[in-house]
């Protein structure tokens, strides 16, 4: 008697069927897991709805005197200062402020980073030269002096014969796992920021 095509390959599936329901279910976790896994071995995952961001809603600052603007969430609840500043009230009571000034023709990022560091009573825990709204920039981590943990971050760029500081401060008040929220939507508004 000759065995078949088709009955070899039944008798194949009922040798081998534990294989094939073990490759769907893998293949199954591997799916429904990918959020999780994709982003460890260095690829993007693809979200399966769009998500709303972290923050909810967004909206878009522009300075009255048309200098630069921006996006932020919308629960921050913006204040004028005066004297050139505007500053945003974050949950938990952390701040970002932005504060411009007239620059002289001497002034360069470095000076302007130790000037800041001079008038304000903080040490510099790390500094780095990075780009906002297309112009060099330097980025700040500060603490108190003598201490080591993070209080502020901020940036400080010069353009056009102005110089501006953006700062978020008032980490020192919450905990550290909610000090990278706020971290991240402030990296985030920075990424928008545009100098006019």
């Amino acid at each position: 008697m000759q065995i078949t095509l088709r009955e070899k390959i039944f008798w194949w599936l009922c040798d081998y069927w534990w294989i094939l329901l073990s490759t769907f279910m893998f293949a199954l976790a591997a799916y429904f897991t990918r959020v999780y896994w994709l982003p460890l071995v260095g690829l993007e995952s693809t979200p399966i709805a769009n998500s709303t961001p972290e923050s909810g809603p967004i909206a878009e600052f522009v300075d009255a005197d048309g200098k630069y603007s921006f996006s932020h969430p919308t629960n921050w609840i913006m204040e004028d200062v005066g004297n050139q500043s505007q500053q945003w009230i974050l949950p938990n009571g952390v701040t970002m402020s932005v504060h411009s000034e007239a620059a002289l023709s001497s002034d360069t990022l470095e000076s302007y980073a130790q000037e800041v560091i001079a008038r304000l009573p903080y040490s510099v825990l790390r500094q780095s030269a990075v780009t906002i709204g297309g112009r060099p920039s330097i980025r700040q981590e500060v603490a108190y002096p003598g201490e080591s943990t993070r209080v502020a971050l901020g940036y400080l760029i010069i353009y056009n014969e102005i110089k501006f500081q953006i700062a978020l401060s008032g980490l020192e008040e919450i905990p550290a796992s909610e000090q990278e929220k706020f971290i991240r939507e402030f990296e985030k508004a920075m990424a928008t920021f545009q100098i006019k």
